[in-house]
């Protein structure tokens, strides 16, 4: 796991990425992966293994009891982190589904509390599948894209919502983005919900929903026209990294490299990182002295950093 600072990576020339040793890292894992970050938190889960709450700049850590599920062959399951503002209370979303030859098919929705230490059964999520990667907190709520149907090729893209304070299924209206796209991801840009889509030729748009709830608010806020190069987004994780006040975005390009977009020129440029390597995930964070162990916690330096685990 590398992290870099995101101010530098969007405006520098060369900026340097840092070795993170996150907890357990001495361990070897096939999987590690950001169930999401809030507040200068970031959560993490290995394998089935191991989960925890943990703050980068501190270096506490919350280890997370075991839900209890009982993971059996083709089994699924995701992940969401936020702050349920109402109880002042940082909560995880864990999200368990049985696959079957026809579909998925019993699902759970188990919600954890880091002020009460434990996890409870909120519900199944009915109506969809939820997209493979860790859902989006937004104003309360954790979001993830959803499908009608096992095949996420066919039929039209929900956007599922789960609010933390009431522990309440909902759905968010889409943006009228017209030619149904090839790919769609769910992203956060400056708190606010936002959806990539990708078409052929990897055109990609950026949608940034204004004022939440309202529909009408769904804004397109950049338009990367077609390129020859290789998919500009494939990474589950935050693909869409920030963006700066001359207008300029920065994503996760594919499994490689950060990249940056410059809606003026139609230019992209690939900003040098050194000690940085290929990226399997990206999430954004911003630095702050709030304590994991418990939610009491003031929120200290505020500096835009990127965390990222790096293939090798």
């Amino acid at each position: 796991m590398k992290q870099s600072s995101l101010k530098s990576v969007m405006s520098s020339p060369v900026t340097e990425a840092f070795e993170v040793h996150y907890p357990l890292s001495s361990i070897p894992y096939n999987l590690v992966w950001f169930a999401g970050s809030c507040n200068g938190l970031v959560c993490i889960a290995i394998e089935e293994r191991a989960m925890f709450i943990w703050n980068p700049a501190t270096r506490k850590i919350k280890n997370l009891p075991d839900a209890g599920i009982e993971l059996k062959a083709m089994f699924h399951f995701v992940y969401g982190f936020g702050y349920d503002e109402l109880n002042d209370d940082y909560k995880v979303v864990g999200v368990f589904s049985t696959f079957r030859s026809s579909g998925y098919g019993e699902t759970e929705v188990m919600l954890y509390s880091l002020r009460n230490d434990s996890w409870r059964i909120i519900g199944d999520c009915k109506g969809g599948v939820l997209s493979n990667g860790p859902g989006k907190f937004v104003n309360g709520k954790i979001h993830w894209a959803m499908y009608p149907d096992y095949d996420s090729d066919t039929g039209s893209l929900e956007i599922f919502s789960l609010d933390l304070s009431k522990g309440a299924f909902g759905k968010v209206g889409k943006p009228d983005y017209g030619e149904r796209p090839s790919e769609l991801t769910l992203g956060v840009l400056c708190g606010d919900l936002c959806v990539m889509c990708q078409y052929e030729k990897y055109q990609l748009d950026v949608w940034v929903m204004r004022e939440y709830g309202v529909v009408e608010s769904w804004t397109k806020i950049v338009a990367i026209p077609p390129t020859d190069e290789y998919p500009l987004y494939q990474s589950y994780s935050s693909p869409l990294l920030g963006i700066a006040n001359n207008g300029e975005v920065g994503l996760v390009s594919g499994y490689s490299n950060i990249v940056v977009y410059d809606p003026k020129t139609q230019a992209l440029r690939y900003p040098e990182i050194t000690n940085f390597g290929d990226i399997l995930e990206a999430e954004t964070y911003v630095e702050s002295l709030v304590s994991p162990i418990s939610t009491d916690g003031e929120a200290s330096r505020e500096r835009p950093a990127v965390v990222k685990r790096a293939m090798d």
